[in-house]
């Protein structure tokens, strides 16, 4: 769409219910996330930097190694990223009971003061 075909007003707004990018935001072709999917499928000796590695591809890598030697933050944020992150789902459609039992503490005899 042109800027000669978008819908304006007099006043210089847009169209209410036309939108100025029909189109939307142009799709990214290589996401971080296919990238580190492809770099965590690689064998160890494939995990090289190069000069002509983009720095994306260099930080990746870095992560990669940081899991390696066992950085649990590093293994744990290339996992998220790759395959998203892991979500808790709780099922609050059964019948729960909690019992919470309360036991008054007694002061200490050797320190009355407590």
């Amino acid at each position: 769409m042109t800027k000669d075909e978008m819908p304006v007003k007099q006043a210089g707004k847009f169209v209410k219910g036309k939108s100025g990018n029909p189109k939307g935001r142009p799709k990214v072709s290589d996401s971080y996330a296919d990238l580190v999917r492809d770099l965590l499928e690689r064998k160890i000796e494939m995990l090289t930097v190069t000069p002509m590695t983009t720095a994306k591809t260099a930080l990746c890598v870095g992560q990669i190694r940081k899991a390696i030697k066992g950085d649990t933050t590093a293994a744990k944020e290339l996992i998220d990223r790759a395959y998203g992150k892991v979500t808790d789902k709780l099922d609050l459609n059964n019948d729960l009971t909690i019992t919470v039992n309360y036991v008054p503490s007694r002061k200490r005899i050797d320190n009355p003061s407590v």
